[in-house]
Protein backbone atom coordinates (compact mmCIF):
# COMPACT_ATOMS: atom_id res chain seq x y z
CA UNK A 1 0.00 0.00 0.00
CA UNK A 2 1.72 3.08 -0.99
CA UNK A 3 1.59 6.62 1.54
CA UNK A 4 -1.16 7.85 -0.36
CA UNK A 5 -3.58 5.21 0.09
CA UNK A 6 -2.50 5.16 4.32
CA UNK A 7 -3.36 8.36 4.40
CA UNK A 8 -6.37 7.88 3.77
CA UNK A 9 -7.38 5.85 7.31
CA UNK A 10 -7.60 8.12 10.30
CA UNK A 11 -4.40 8.75 11.24
CA UNK A 12 -2.87 6.97 8.89
CA UNK A 13 -3.03 4.03 11.26
CA UNK A 14 -3.55 0.83 9.19
CA UNK A 15 -6.20 -1.75 9.98
CA UNK A 16 -4.98 -5.06 11.43
CA UNK A 17 -5.66 -7.09 8.33
CA UNK A 18 -6.18 -10.55 10.30
CA UNK A 19 -9.29 -8.51 12.00
CA UNK A 20 -10.48 -7.30 9.02
CA UNK A 21 -10.96 -10.62 7.20
CA UNK A 22 -12.27 -12.17 10.57
CA UNK A 23 -15.50 -10.39 9.84
CA UNK A 24 -17.88 -13.26 9.08
CA UNK A 25 -20.90 -10.38 7.32
CA UNK A 26 -23.19 -11.77 10.00
CA UNK A 27 -24.69 -7.53 10.29
CA UNK A 28 -24.83 -7.70 13.84
CA UNK A 29 -22.99 -4.94 13.95
CA UNK A 30 -25.38 -2.90 12.03
CA UNK A 31 -28.17 -3.33 14.70
CA UNK A 32 -25.87 -0.39 17.16
CA UNK A 33 -23.82 1.34 14.79
CA UNK A 34 -25.26 4.75 15.57
CA UNK A 35 -24.25 6.62 12.29
CA UNK A 36 -26.01 3.35 10.09
CA UNK A 37 -29.04 3.95 12.06
CA UNK A 38 -29.24 7.25 10.66
CA UNK A 39 -28.42 6.22 6.78
CA UNK A 40 -29.42 3.11 6.58
CA UNK A 41 -26.22 2.89 4.08
CA UNK A 42 -25.23 -0.52 3.80
CA UNK A 43 -21.24 1.70 3.45
CA UNK A 44 -21.89 3.26 6.65
CA UNK A 45 -22.26 0.66 8.41
CA UNK A 46 -18.87 -1.65 10.12
CA UNK A 47 -20.19 -4.30 7.28
CA UNK A 48 -19.46 -1.99 4.77
CA UNK A 49 -16.80 0.07 6.22
CA UNK A 50 -14.61 -3.41 6.51
CA UNK A 51 -15.28 -4.41 3.04
CA UNK A 52 -14.24 -1.01 1.40
CA UNK A 53 -11.44 -1.38 3.70
CA UNK A 54 -10.93 -4.82 2.69
CA UNK A 55 -11.02 -4.02 -1.07
CA UNK A 56 -8.28 -1.17 -0.22
CA UNK A 57 -5.80 -3.81 1.27
CA UNK A 58 -6.26 -5.60 -1.41
CA UNK A 59 -5.57 -3.71 -4.08
CA UNK A 60 -9.47 -3.41 -5.80
CA UNK A 61 -9.73 -0.28 -4.80
CA UNK A 62 -8.42 2.87 -5.22
CA UNK A 63 -9.38 5.08 -2.06
CA UNK A 64 -10.80 8.36 -2.97
CA UNK A 65 -13.67 11.13 -1.69
CA UNK A 66 -15.95 8.67 -0.75
CA UNK A 67 -13.92 5.86 0.75
CA UNK A 68 -12.66 8.49 3.06
CA UNK A 69 -15.55 9.95 4.30
CA UNK A 70 -16.63 6.81 5.06
CA UNK A 71 -14.22 5.85 7.10
CA UNK A 72 -13.80 9.25 8.46
CA UNK A 73 -17.70 9.09 9.91
CA UNK A 74 -17.09 6.06 12.01
CA UNK A 75 -17.93 7.40 15.72
CA UNK A 76 -15.02 4.98 17.13
CA UNK A 77 -17.75 4.51 19.71
CA UNK A 78 -16.99 0.70 19.88
CA UNK A 79 -20.08 -0.51 19.69
CA UNK A 80 -20.17 -2.81 17.17
CA UNK A 81 -17.62 -4.97 18.80
CA UNK A 82 -19.80 -5.80 21.53
CA UNK A 83 -21.76 -7.51 19.17
CA UNK A 84 -18.86 -8.80 17.21
CA UNK A 85 -18.42 -12.83 17.08
CA UNK A 86 -15.26 -12.95 15.51
CA UNK A 87 -13.85 -10.10 17.64
CA UNK A 88 -13.29 -7.69 14.84
CA UNK A 89 -12.13 -4.17 15.83
CA UNK A 90 -12.38 -1.90 12.98
CA UNK A 91 -11.08 0.92 15.46
CA UNK A 92 -7.64 -0.98 15.95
Amino acid sequence: MSAEEARSFPNGALPDEAQIRACIRCGLCSAVCPVYQETFLETDAPRGRIALVRAVLEGRLQPGKRFKKVVYECLYCQACTTLCRPACAPTS
